[in-house]
């Protein structure tokens, strides 16, 4: 975010990465809430569901500035 703020040439690459690995772990996530086990969903959706939405906001919010900036 940082990068992004102040409009660094690191900043595209810096936001590249942050949405690629949120993208990873969305999946990762969605894999195990959604797989087989509904007690092991259910337990992981309690514990990471919350921090999952903060990092996507976050993530979009870093993009939405960058597109204002441009």
């Amino acid at each position: 975010m940082e990068e992004t703020e102040a409009n660094t040439v690191y900043a595209q690459d810096d936001r590249d990465a942050a949405r690629a690995e949120l993208d990873k772990l969305t999946k990762m996530y969605t894999d195990i809430v959604e797989g087989d086990d509904k007690d092991v969903g259910d337990e992981v959706r309690k514990r990471v569901g919350g921090r999952i939405r903060e990092l996507e906001h976050a993530v979009k919010n870093m993009e939405e500035l960058a597109m204002n900036q441009d």
